[in-house]
């Protein structure tokens, strides 16, 4: 995966399919957050491509699907295990899935745009400690993400200078984010890794997977830009 939830740290998806290659293995790769308008990592070598189409290719969080995109020769031995399981899409959703592919191209545009905004207004913000978003500098993998992607993505990952308590209070304050655990959606939404992804892990566990207790991960989706970074600095500072 990457970026991966919710830190945002990417990897160099070609070197890594590149290594898988030469030991023999395949590479699969979990594209969701950036998704392949993104970064199209068919093209960097990865063998297959795995998507929710939950998020960002159904748009609208009203459908619960997934899928798989390679080569037709392995997906062809993949098909034959799908109509095994059972796991094929009923016509209603796969409907709603193709309306919203038609207006990808322009909702990913603009959720890349205003996540950017977002991550640089709110970076240096005396409430957080870090503002984690691959299309900030002064991100780790920047350069990385900036060399195989061309958005960065939706997705922006806050950490609280005050903590848990400071998150928990944050959360509750938020008015335009809405507060799901979904992403990739028309609307903005706001979920506590701590509850979600991260649930249950020890301090020893979450500071290994680069987490904090302090984290909110924001899914930005299409209103104002202007707007939803309002509601986030009234929330953090209050």
């Amino acid at each position: 995966e990457s970026p991966i939830n919710p830190t945002l740290r990417v990897i160099d998806v070609a070197a890594v399919a590149h290594a898988c290659r030469v030991a023999g293995v395949l590479s699969v790769m979990d594209n969701t957050f950036a998704c392949p308008l993104n970064q199209p990592v068919l093209a960097m070598g990865v063998d297959l491509s795995m998507q929710s189409v939950t998020k960002y290719l159904n748009g609208h969080s009203d459908v619960i699907g997934g899928v798989l995109s390679g080569r037709a020769g392995l997906i062809g031995r993949l098909a034959k295990t799908r109509r095994l399981l059972g796991g094929i899409l009923d016509p209603q959703p796969a409907y709603a899935l193709g309306r919203g592919m038609k207006t990808l191209t322009l909702r990913v545009a603009r959720h890349n745009e205003t996540a950017l905004a977002l991550a640089q207004a709110l970076e240096g913000h005396p409430a957080l400690a870090a503002v984690h978003y691959p299309g900030l500098a002064s991100h780790p993998d920047h350069v990385i993400a900036k060399a195989q992607m061309s958005g960065f993505g939706g997705m922006v990952c806050i950490d609280l200078a005050g903590g848990q308590a400071a998150a928990f209070r944050a959360f509750d304050r938020l008015q335009l984010f809405q507060r799901a655990a979904s992403l990739g959606g028309v609307a903005s939404l706001c979920s506590r890794p701590i509850l979600t992804s991260q649930f249950g892990l020890s301090d020893e566990a979450l500071a290994k997977a680069g987490g904090t207790r302090g984290m909110m991960r924001l899914s930005v989706g299409l209103e104002d830009a202007v707007d939803l970074i309002a509601d986030v600095k009234q929330a953090i500072e209050g």
